[in-house]
């Protein structure tokens, strides 16, 4: 078939993690053209557009269609580096951002992802509720060692995508990315690897009752699998830190501060989690392509 010359997206981001949105859901040849590509191509050009030198620069790619009887779009994400993500929970609220620009009448759409269907609906403040997917707790106190010798503790959980989560004094990520980089690939998470989630708690208490007025503060920040470095903010991982916080404390509403913003998880007493945060519109764009079908002309 004849091969598009150009490609039209939108550019949003939710606590400063940044996704390129592709609207696959009313053109049928731009359709058929993502069909014909197959996964491959399409790792490519979401490495392409996402490279931040010579792309647009985004930490993922979302290609949506339409949706069916039970959900109103379904999604095709790519992280930057081309790897396919089953979930993202600022992704979460950049669709949801993109599709009331659709459907201005909606405040609740329900999306089909790989890790099942969520749903999103606007709360106060212009806020966005992601309601995740149901979390999988695998081991709260799992000990790997590393190549060094030295154990280290870390929750084993899975909020959509996997992530350990370790507890430490402070948040310096030039010392933490080596140990980022060891808990990422080992063994015990292999083939497929895990997103590493380092939490400080900022006001912990073993008072019940003071945790009843106090709702618990953690500064947060992942090392994301498929981006293969920190990033401003991760959904899932501030999730993976609320659920810590949800089991360790019992209370239900976690305040996560991360580099790019502060987000909030509130957790039920069956342990479904529901994410809170900001997203905005940063541009529409358009690129070019090769003949080939890949960046740029």
């Amino acid at each position: 078939m004849e091969k598009i010359s150009s490609l039209t997206f939108s550019k949003l981001s939710a606590a400063r993690n940044d996704f390129l949105i592709v609207d696959l859901t009313e053109d049928k040849f731009l359709l058929a053209w993502h069909h014909e590509l197959g996964k491959w191509s399409r790792l490519e050009i979401a490495k392409k557009l996402c490279d931040r030198t010579g792309g647009i620069g985004a930490d993922g790619l979302l290609l949506v269609t339409s949706g069916g009887d039970s959900f109103d779009y379904e999604w095709d994400f790519y992280n930057s580096d081309g790897s396919q993500a089953e979930m993202c929970g600022n992704l979460a609220r950049c669709a949801h951002l993109w599709a009331r620009a659709k459907k201005p009448q909606a405040s609740s759409f329900v999306f089909s992802t790989p890790a099942g269907r969520i749903s999103t609906r606007e709360v106060e403040d212009h806020l966005i509720c992601v309601d995740m997917p149901p979390v999988i707790i695998k081991d709260l106190k799992k000990e790997i060692s590393l190549d060094s010798g030295v154990a280290v503790s870390v929750a084993v959980v899975n909020t959509g995508v996997p992530h350990a989560v370790v507890v430490v004094s402070s948040l310096n990520l030039n010392e933490l990315k080596p140990l980022a980089l060891k808990i990422r690939r080992h063994g015990f998470f292999s083939p497929q690897g895990t997103n590493v989630t380092f939490v400080v708690q900022k006001n912990a208490s073993t008072d019940a009752k003071s945790l009843s007025l106090t709702v618990p503060e953690m500064d947060v920040v992942t090392f994301e699998r498929g981006v293969e470095d920190f990033t401003q903010a991760c959904g899932t991982g501030a999730v993976a830190a609320g659920l810590w916080s949800f089991k360790h404390s019992g209370a239900a509403k976690t305040i996560i501060h991360m580099p790019g913003g502060d987000l909030q998880t509130l957790f039920d007493e069956s342990g479904h989690a529901c994410l809170i945060g900001p997203a905005y519109w940063v541009a529409d764009c358009q690129i070019h392509l090769h003949s080939k079908g890949v960046l740029f002309s």
